[in-house]
């Protein structure tokens, strides 16, 4: 969380610490993907658990996102990264660092609102791919 904020903050002087931001992103997002390809190889009385942890990186991608310049390409991991992070049941799990992860990506998510609508308005398939990769 820390290194994405440093990489946008630098970014607005050194435009390749906004594609370290990204890469991070990226890296985040995989490790959540992960968590999804392996979670049949986990205890069912550890899977809410388990998904708490994969919110978490799901939320923490989604920061170092926000917090810089947004293109369609970020917009578009964006968003399925909020439909992905909302549609898993956590069973109260990491439940302050969950919340307070919302927090931050509502007060950032609100900075970017208009850049991030007109982006999903030009490119509706953005939110049709978000919401199918829930249910693949």
């Amino acid at each position: 969380r820390i290194l994405g904020s440093l990489c946008n903050f630098f970014s607005h002087w050194e435009t390749r610490c906004r594609a370290m931001a990204r890469s991070l992103a990226n890296s985040v997002c995989l490790w959540a993907d992960c968590i999804e390809e392996n979670i049949e190889k986990v205890a069912p009385t550890e899977i809410p658990s388990t998904r708490a942890s994969q919110v978490v990186y799901y939320q923490q991608s989604i920061l170092a996102l926000l917090s810089g310049e947004l293109y369609q390409s970020d917009v578009a991991l964006l968003i399925r990264m909020i439909v992905r992070a909302r549609n898993l049941f956590t069973d109260g799990n990491k439940e302050e660092e969950i919340h307070s992860n919302d927090v931050d990506m509502k007060y950032s998510f609100s900075r970017s609102a208009d850049i991030i609508l007109g982006i999903v308005v030009e490119n509706p398939w953005i939110m049709t791919d978000a919401l199918s990769s829930v249910f693949q």
